[in-house]
């Protein structure tokens, strides 16, 4: 555990902080790139990102301190501390989209096409928080006496075994980054959509599966057998399926007429 990364004129800057910005700027980068290489409006992928940006910090920060609001209700200015740690990914995703959606349609970008070539860097800078959680102890994973166990202080103020889920999330999202990636590379043909249905149904189960090692405390109260983010990540698949399936239609519809 490393909450302070380094120091600047004797202020820490927080590891969580520093590599949620880490990743973002470094998914902005290469999606720049990549629109000049698609002949995308590069100024308004830049506008683009910065609202996806805000989206996701509100978002996020909002969920957890919805979730945690029993925490929260005796000082409701520490809300507002966001860069101090307590992101729900899902909260941040669920306003980044929309928020990106409507500015997509104002700038008249391609909304698919925008889609797909952002997905692969999503998942990318999220795997950069990943490593700023692991940092700051937080997202710990249950006791375990398995090999997989590591003694890690975390935030649940013990040295014990536990399962590195805040790995186990960063190698699945390297490798989901991959993935999509690859496919946006190969997308000839592809409807455009495709990468970033196929994003939400990765990620949801990578999420669903990471859950699963999570502490208790991690998790939440239980809402119908599951927890909050579970039941978010089986959304998120149910979607991302949805979205895949109708992609699939005019195309199995052309075969049937050919």
């Amino acid at each position: 555990m490393r909450p302070i990364v380094f120091s600047v004129f004797g202020y820490g800057v927080l590891s969580y902080t520093f590599f949620m910005f880490l990743g973002f700027a470094s998914g902005m980068t290469l999606a720049i790139r990549r629109a000049r290489r698609e002949a995308l409006d590069v100024d308004a992928l830049f506008n683009l990102m910065c609202i996806i940006l805000a989206g996701a910090v509100i978002g996020s920060r909002g969920l957890f301190v919805i979730e945690d609001w029993h925490v929260f209700a005796e000082k409701p200015l520490e809300a507002l501390r966001f860069w101090t740690g307590g992101l729900s990914f899902y909260g941040g995703l669920v306003v980044a989209t929309a928020g990106g959606a409507a500015y997509v349609s104002y700038a008249g970008l391609p909304l698919a096409r925008t889609c797909d070539l952002c997905a692969p860097y999503l998942a990318l800078g999220h795997a950069f928080g990943k490593v700023g959680c692991l940092l700051a102890g937080c997202c710990y994973g249950a006791l375990t006496t398995s090999r997989c166990g590591v003694k890690i202080w975390s935030m649940a103020r013990d040295a014990q075994a536990r399962h590195p889920a805040q790995i186990y999330e960063f190698a699945g999202l390297i490798v989901l980054f991959l993935v999509l990636a690859g496919l946006r590379d190969k997308a000839r043909g592809r409807a455009p959509g495709a990468v970033f249905g196929t994003y939400l149904v990765g990620y949801g189960s990578l999420r669903l599966v990471v859950e699963g090692f999570r502490d208790a405390k991690m998790i939440g109260p239980p809402y119908a057998g599951m927890g909050l983010h579970q039941w978010a990540s089986v959304a998120a698949i149910i979607a991302g399926t949805c979205l895949l399936i109708r992609l699939m239609q005019p195309a199995m519809t052309s075969g049937r007429v050919t």
